[in-house]
Protein backbone atom coordinates (compact mmCIF):
# COMPACT_ATOMS: atom_id res chain seq x y z
CA UNK A 1 0.00 0.00 0.00
CA UNK A 2 1.87 3.32 -1.03
CA UNK A 3 1.27 6.59 1.61
CA UNK A 4 -1.35 8.35 -0.29
CA UNK A 5 -3.39 5.20 0.40
CA UNK A 6 -2.46 5.01 3.93
CA UNK A 7 -3.40 8.32 4.92
CA UNK A 8 -7.22 7.85 3.27
CA UNK A 9 -7.24 4.75 5.51
CA UNK A 10 -10.99 5.03 7.66
CA UNK A 11 -8.95 3.33 10.66
CA UNK A 12 -7.94 6.91 11.20
CA UNK A 13 -11.46 8.85 11.05
CA UNK A 14 -12.97 6.00 13.68
CA UNK A 15 -9.58 6.60 16.08
CA UNK A 16 -10.31 10.05 16.01
CA UNK A 17 -14.01 9.77 16.79
CA UNK A 18 -12.70 7.18 19.65
CA UNK A 19 -10.22 9.41 20.99
CA UNK A 20 -12.38 12.32 21.28
CA UNK A 21 -15.04 10.25 23.22
CA UNK A 22 -12.42 8.60 25.69
CA UNK A 23 -11.59 12.82 26.03
CA UNK A 24 -15.04 13.40 26.96
CA UNK A 25 -15.53 10.33 29.84
CA UNK A 26 -12.05 11.68 30.69
CA UNK A 27 -14.01 14.75 31.98
CA UNK A 28 -16.83 13.08 34.11
CA UNK A 29 -17.74 11.05 36.46
CA UNK A 30 -16.34 7.98 34.36
CA UNK A 31 -12.94 8.90 34.87
CA UNK A 32 -13.05 9.31 38.37
CA UNK A 33 -15.19 6.62 39.43
CA UNK A 34 -12.75 4.09 40.39
CA UNK A 35 -11.54 6.81 43.00
CA UNK A 36 -14.76 6.93 44.61
CA UNK A 37 -15.87 3.71 44.90
CA UNK A 38 -15.50 2.02 48.34
CA UNK A 39 -13.86 -1.32 48.66
CA UNK A 40 -12.51 -3.74 45.44
CA UNK A 41 -15.27 -5.40 43.55
CA UNK A 42 -15.66 -6.17 39.77
CA UNK A 43 -17.65 -2.52 39.29
CA UNK A 44 -14.00 -0.82 40.59
CA UNK A 45 -11.81 -3.16 38.36
CA UNK A 46 -13.89 -2.69 35.63
CA UNK A 47 -14.10 1.35 36.39
CA UNK A 48 -10.40 1.09 36.47
CA UNK A 49 -9.73 -0.05 33.38
CA UNK A 50 -12.40 1.74 31.12
CA UNK A 51 -10.28 4.90 32.69
CA UNK A 52 -7.06 3.52 31.81
CA UNK A 53 -8.65 3.49 28.14
CA UNK A 54 -9.85 7.10 28.36
CA UNK A 55 -6.40 8.22 29.24
CA UNK A 56 -5.14 7.24 26.14
CA UNK A 57 -7.65 9.80 24.61
CA UNK A 58 -4.97 12.04 23.76
CA UNK A 59 -2.50 9.89 23.10
CA UNK A 60 -4.26 8.31 19.80
CA UNK A 61 -4.59 12.04 18.10
CA UNK A 62 -1.00 12.06 18.41
CA UNK A 63 -0.32 8.97 17.24
CA UNK A 64 -2.20 9.76 14.23
CA UNK A 65 -0.86 13.18 13.88
CA UNK A 66 2.64 11.47 13.64
CA UNK A 67 1.35 8.52 11.30
CA UNK A 68 0.43 11.10 8.80
CA UNK A 69 2.75 13.85 9.24
CA UNK A 70 6.08 12.30 10.13
CA UNK A 71 6.16 10.81 6.56
CA UNK A 72 5.90 14.01 4.52
CA UNK A 73 8.81 16.60 2.92
CA UNK A 74 7.46 19.99 3.94
CA UNK A 75 9.85 23.20 4.30
CA UNK A 76 9.45 24.96 7.83
CA UNK A 77 8.24 27.90 5.82
CA UNK A 78 5.19 25.44 4.72
CA UNK A 79 4.69 23.89 8.07
CA UNK A 80 4.71 27.74 9.83
CA UNK A 81 1.87 29.20 7.42
CA UNK A 82 0.27 25.76 7.12
CA UNK A 83 0.18 24.36 10.50
CA UNK A 84 1.56 26.21 12.90
CA UNK A 85 -0.32 29.92 12.09
CA UNK A 86 -4.03 27.61 11.79
CA UNK A 87 -3.17 26.30 15.38
CA UNK A 88 -2.30 30.03 16.70
CA UNK A 89 -5.30 31.51 15.42
CA UNK A 90 -7.25 28.33 17.12
CA UNK A 91 -5.65 29.32 20.25
CA UNK A 92 -6.36 33.06 19.98
CA UNK A 93 -10.12 31.80 19.57
CA UNK A 94 -9.91 30.18 22.73
CA UNK A 95 -8.23 32.91 24.32
CA UNK A 96 -11.21 35.05 23.54
CA UNK A 97 -14.08 32.83 24.11
CA UNK A 98 -12.20 32.15 28.03
CA UNK A 99 -11.77 35.76 28.53
CA UNK A 100 -15.10 36.36 27.76
CA UNK A 101 -16.26 33.16 30.37
CA UNK A 102 -13.95 34.81 33.03
CA UNK A 103 -15.19 38.51 32.25
CA UNK A 104 -19.42 37.24 33.05
CA UNK A 105 -18.20 34.94 35.99
CA UNK A 106 -16.19 37.82 37.40
CA UNK A 107 -13.17 35.94 37.29
CA UNK A 108 -9.94 38.31 37.49
CA UNK A 109 -7.42 37.50 34.14
CA UNK A 110 -5.25 38.81 31.38
CA UNK A 111 -5.39 37.93 28.14
CA UNK A 112 -1.71 37.30 27.63
CA UNK A 113 -2.09 34.48 30.58
CA UNK A 114 -4.55 33.13 29.29
CA UNK A 115 -2.85 32.90 25.98
CA UNK A 116 0.45 31.33 27.15
CA UNK A 117 -0.75 29.06 29.77
CA UNK A 118 -4.82 28.62 30.99
CA UNK A 119 -6.34 26.83 27.62
CA UNK A 120 -6.41 23.29 27.65
CA UNK A 121 -2.77 21.89 27.83
CA UNK A 122 -3.26 19.62 24.80
CA UNK A 123 -2.88 22.35 22.72
CA UNK A 124 0.51 23.31 23.94
CA UNK A 125 1.75 20.20 23.58
CA UNK A 126 0.12 20.20 20.08
CA UNK A 127 1.97 23.26 19.09
CA UNK A 128 5.13 21.96 20.92
CA UNK A 129 4.99 18.81 18.19
CA UNK A 130 4.13 21.02 15.45
CA UNK A 131 7.22 23.41 16.47
CA UNK A 132 9.41 19.99 16.45
CA UNK A 133 8.00 18.07 13.35
CA UNK A 134 10.51 18.85 11.02
CA UNK A 135 13.55 17.23 13.61
CA UNK A 136 11.24 14.51 14.50
CA UNK A 137 10.62 13.59 10.61
CA UNK A 138 14.40 13.50 10.59
CA UNK A 139 14.26 10.79 13.28
CA UNK A 140 11.50 9.16 12.16
CA UNK A 141 12.40 8.83 8.46
CA UNK A 142 15.78 7.84 9.28
CA UNK A 143 15.23 4.96 11.17
CA UNK A 144 15.51 1.56 10.07
CA UNK A 145 13.25 -1.18 10.83
CA UNK A 146 15.47 -2.35 13.97
CA UNK A 147 16.09 1.21 14.98
CA UNK A 148 11.85 1.54 14.83
CA UNK A 149 11.28 -1.86 16.29
CA UNK A 150 13.88 -0.83 19.15
CA UNK A 151 12.26 2.03 19.37
CA UNK A 152 8.88 0.54 20.71
CA UNK A 153 10.33 -2.00 22.93
CA UNK A 154 12.75 0.92 24.54
CA UNK A 155 9.41 2.90 25.62
CA UNK A 156 7.11 0.86 26.44
CA UNK A 157 9.82 -0.38 29.12
CA UNK A 158 10.85 3.04 30.42
CA UNK A 159 7.29 4.54 29.89
CA UNK A 160 5.55 1.68 32.00
CA UNK A 161 8.31 1.18 34.66
CA UNK A 162 8.30 4.76 35.34
CA UNK A 163 5.12 3.96 36.84
CA UNK A 164 6.24 1.38 39.29
CA UNK A 165 9.80 3.56 40.52
CA UNK A 166 7.12 6.63 41.30
CA UNK A 167 4.91 4.15 43.29
CA UNK A 168 7.61 2.87 44.63
CA UNK A 169 9.28 6.38 45.78
CA UNK A 170 12.08 5.51 43.81
CA UNK A 171 13.60 8.87 42.67
CA UNK A 172 15.13 7.80 39.06
CA UNK A 173 16.36 10.77 37.56
CA UNK A 174 17.28 8.70 34.72
CA UNK A 175 13.46 8.22 33.70
CA UNK A 176 12.82 11.71 33.88
CA UNK A 177 15.57 12.56 31.07
CA UNK A 178 14.88 11.11 28.26
CA UNK A 179 11.55 12.73 27.01
CA UNK A 180 11.66 10.33 23.52
CA UNK A 181 10.74 7.87 25.51
CA UNK A 182 9.60 8.95 29.05
CA UNK A 183 9.05 11.31 31.48
CA UNK A 184 8.10 10.85 35.27
CA UNK A 185 5.24 12.88 34.55
CA UNK A 186 3.88 11.23 31.30
CA UNK A 187 1.81 13.95 29.39
CA UNK A 188 5.07 15.56 29.31
CA UNK A 189 6.66 13.44 26.88
CA UNK A 190 3.53 12.56 24.70
CA UNK A 191 4.31 15.11 21.73
CA UNK A 192 7.25 13.22 21.30
CA UNK A 193 6.71 9.54 22.36
CA UNK A 194 3.12 9.10 20.78
CA UNK A 195 3.68 10.92 17.24
CA UNK A 196 7.01 8.53 16.65
CA UNK A 197 5.22 5.27 17.76
CA UNK A 198 1.90 5.88 15.20
CA UNK A 199 4.43 6.43 12.76
CA UNK A 200 6.34 3.14 13.26
CA UNK A 201 3.31 1.28 13.84
CA UNK A 202 1.68 2.85 10.38
CA UNK A 203 5.12 1.77 9.19
CA UNK A 204 4.59 -2.37 10.01
CA UNK A 205 1.46 -1.71 8.39
CA UNK A 206 1.85 -0.19 5.50
CA UNK A 207 4.26 -2.75 4.61
CA UNK A 208 1.48 -5.12 4.14
CA UNK A 209 3.94 -8.01 5.57
CA UNK A 210 1.56 -10.80 7.21
CA UNK A 211 4.29 -12.18 9.26
CA UNK A 212 5.59 -9.18 10.94
CA UNK A 213 1.90 -7.49 11.44
CA UNK A 214 1.12 -10.95 13.43
CA UNK A 215 4.08 -9.95 15.50
CA UNK A 216 2.98 -6.36 16.20
CA UNK A 217 -0.76 -7.42 17.23
CA UNK A 218 0.51 -10.01 19.59
CA UNK A 219 3.53 -7.55 21.18
CA UNK A 220 0.38 -5.02 21.17
CA UNK A 221 -2.06 -7.50 23.05
CA UNK A 222 0.72 -8.75 25.47
CA UNK A 223 1.79 -4.78 26.14
CA UNK A 224 -1.51 -3.72 26.74
CA UNK A 225 -2.84 -6.07 29.19
CA UNK A 226 0.26 -6.13 30.91
CA UNK A 227 -0.65 -2.16 31.17
CA UNK A 228 -3.82 -2.75 32.06
CA UNK A 229 -2.70 -5.02 34.71
CA UNK A 230 -0.04 -2.62 35.95
CA UNK A 231 -2.98 -0.04 36.23
CA UNK A 232 -5.21 -1.94 38.07
CA UNK A 233 -2.42 -3.05 40.53
CA UNK A 234 -0.35 0.52 41.18
CA UNK A 235 -3.71 2.26 40.85
CA UNK A 236 -5.42 0.22 43.50
CA UNK A 237 -2.29 -0.08 45.98
CA UNK A 238 -1.53 3.45 45.72
CA UNK A 239 -5.03 4.49 46.65
CA UNK A 240 -5.95 2.33 49.60
CA UNK A 241 -1.95 2.43 50.44
CA UNK A 242 -0.93 5.65 50.09
CA UNK A 243 -4.13 8.01 50.33
CA UNK A 244 -4.24 8.12 46.16
CA UNK A 245 -0.68 10.32 46.24
CA UNK A 246 -0.14 9.43 42.45
CA UNK A 247 -3.24 7.96 41.36
CA UNK A 248 -3.45 10.13 38.08
CA UNK A 249 0.10 8.84 37.14
CA UNK A 250 -0.51 5.45 37.77
CA UNK A 251 -3.11 6.03 34.58
CA UNK A 252 -0.81 7.67 32.52
CA UNK A 253 1.97 5.65 32.77
CA UNK A 254 -0.42 2.77 32.11
CA UNK A 255 -1.83 3.99 28.84
CA UNK A 256 0.67 3.18 26.37
CA UNK A 257 -0.02 -0.61 25.15
CA UNK A 258 -3.52 0.04 25.56
CA UNK A 259 -3.53 3.30 23.07
CA UNK A 260 -1.19 1.09 20.60
CA UNK A 261 -3.04 -2.30 20.59
CA UNK A 262 -6.32 0.52 19.71
CA UNK A 263 -4.54 2.17 16.81
CA UNK A 264 -3.34 -0.86 15.46
CA UNK A 265 -6.97 -2.83 15.24
CA UNK A 266 -8.66 0.20 14.12
CA UNK A 267 -6.27 0.86 10.76
CA UNK A 268 -5.89 -2.93 10.32
CA UNK A 269 -9.80 -3.26 10.21
CA UNK A 270 -10.22 -0.36 7.87
CA UNK A 271 -7.44 -1.91 5.73
CA UNK A 272 -9.49 -5.21 5.64
CA UNK A 273 -12.66 -2.67 5.28
CA UNK A 274 -11.05 -1.48 2.38
CA UNK A 275 -10.40 -4.47 0.12
CA UNK A 276 -13.79 -5.98 0.84
CA UNK A 277 -15.21 -2.36 -0.39
CA UNK A 278 -12.78 -2.47 -3.61
CA UNK A 279 -14.18 -6.13 -4.20
CA UNK A 280 -17.64 -5.15 -3.89
CA UNK A 281 -16.78 -2.22 -6.00
CA UNK A 282 -15.34 -4.48 -8.44
CA UNK A 283 -18.22 -6.67 -8.55
CA UNK A 284 -20.71 -3.37 -9.28
CA UNK A 285 -18.87 -2.16 -12.02
CA UNK A 286 -19.38 -5.46 -13.91
CA UNK A 287 -22.92 -5.80 -13.03
CA UNK A 288 -22.86 -1.99 -14.36
CA UNK A 289 -21.38 -3.55 -17.41
CA UNK A 290 -23.97 -5.75 -17.83
CA UNK A 291 -26.33 -3.53 -17.25
CA UNK A 292 -27.66 -3.89 -13.62
CA UNK A 293 -28.03 -1.24 -11.54
CA UNK A 294 -25.16 -0.56 -9.09
CA UNK A 295 -25.56 0.77 -6.15
CA UNK A 296 -23.08 4.07 -3.97
CA UNK A 297 -20.46 2.51 -2.43
CA UNK A 298 -19.60 5.09 -0.71
CA UNK A 299 -22.59 6.47 1.00
CA UNK A 300 -23.83 8.69 3.51
CA UNK A 301 -22.35 6.27 5.91
CA UNK A 302 -18.90 6.91 4.60
CA UNK A 303 -19.80 10.60 4.46
CA UNK A 304 -20.87 11.37 8.18
CA UNK A 305 -17.64 8.96 9.01
CA UNK A 306 -15.52 11.50 7.38
CA UNK A 307 -17.38 14.85 8.92
CA UNK A 308 -17.30 13.56 12.25
CA UNK A 309 -13.90 12.63 11.87
CA UNK A 310 -13.31 16.39 10.47
CA UNK A 311 -15.59 17.68 13.78
CA UNK A 312 -13.42 15.98 16.50
CA UNK A 313 -11.12 19.41 17.00
CA UNK A 314 -13.54 21.83 17.15
CA UNK A 315 -15.73 19.31 19.30
CA UNK A 316 -12.04 19.18 21.70
CA UNK A 317 -12.13 22.82 21.63
CA UNK A 318 -15.54 23.55 22.79
CA UNK A 319 -15.89 21.19 25.49
CA UNK A 320 -12.70 22.12 27.13
CA UNK A 321 -12.76 26.03 26.32
CA UNK A 322 -16.57 26.82 27.26
CA UNK A 323 -18.60 25.47 30.19
CA UNK A 324 -21.51 24.10 28.24
CA UNK A 325 -20.88 20.82 29.26
CA UNK A 326 -20.65 21.67 32.79
CA UNK A 327 -24.40 23.09 32.58
CA UNK A 328 -25.54 20.26 30.47
CA UNK A 329 -24.13 17.79 33.27
CA UNK A 330 -26.18 20.31 36.30
CA UNK A 331 -29.74 19.88 34.08
CA UNK A 332 -28.98 15.32 33.66
CA UNK A 333 -28.58 15.46 37.79
CA UNK A 334 -32.08 16.67 37.94
CA UNK A 335 -33.23 13.66 35.56
CA UNK A 336 -35.09 11.60 37.86
CA UNK A 337 -34.19 8.41 35.85
CA UNK A 338 -30.70 9.04 36.47
CA UNK A 339 -30.39 10.80 39.41
CA UNK A 340 -28.66 7.30 41.20
CA UNK A 341 -26.98 6.31 38.72
CA UNK A 342 -23.46 8.75 37.68
CA UNK A 343 -22.00 6.70 35.35
CA UNK A 344 -24.98 6.58 33.28
CA UNK A 345 -25.15 9.96 33.56
CA UNK A 346 -21.55 10.24 32.43
CA UNK A 347 -22.61 8.09 29.23
CA UNK A 348 -25.56 10.46 28.73
CA UNK A 349 -23.65 12.99 29.16
CA UNK A 350 -20.90 12.39 26.45
CA UNK A 351 -23.32 11.08 24.02
CA UNK A 352 -25.43 14.47 24.00
CA UNK A 353 -22.27 16.51 23.42
CA UNK A 354 -20.92 14.67 20.79
CA UNK A 355 -23.69 14.38 18.83
CA UNK A 356 -24.73 18.36 19.43
CA UNK A 357 -21.22 19.58 19.46
CA UNK A 358 -20.61 17.51 16.14
CA UNK A 359 -23.44 18.98 14.79
CA UNK A 360 -22.38 22.65 15.11
CA UNK A 361 -18.81 21.99 14.13
CA UNK A 362 -20.12 20.32 11.13
CA UNK A 363 -22.07 23.64 10.17
CA UNK A 364 -19.85 25.60 11.38
CA UNK A 365 -17.45 24.53 8.72
CA UNK A 366 -19.49 25.37 6.26
CA UNK A 367 -18.88 28.82 6.33
CA UNK A 368 -16.42 29.78 3.81
CA UNK A 369 -13.22 30.00 5.47
CA UNK A 370 -13.41 28.04 8.43
CA UNK A 371 -13.18 24.64 6.94
CA UNK A 372 -9.54 25.62 6.65
CA UNK A 373 -8.99 26.81 10.31
CA UNK A 374 -11.30 24.40 12.11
Amino acid sequence: MNEKKLTRNKGYDILRIIAILFVLFCHKYSYSAPELIDGIDFWYVLTLALSILYKSGPPLFLMISGALLLGKTESFQKILTHRILRFLILMAGCTVVVCIIHSRNNFPFRVDRVFFGELNWYLYAYLAFLLMLPFLRLIAQNADEGQQKLYLILTFVFYSISGLFLFLGVDAKLLDNMPLFNTVYASNCWQLTFPLAGYFIANVIKSGDPAKIRKLEIAAVVAALMNLLQGEILFSLDRFTKDGLNLEMMRQHACFGPACLIFILCLLWAEKAAERAAGEAEEETEEAADGERSSDANGFGAWLLTELSAATLGVFLIETHTNFSGLLSLKIVEWPIVADLPYTRSILAVAIEFVAYSLFVILLRRIPGVKKIL
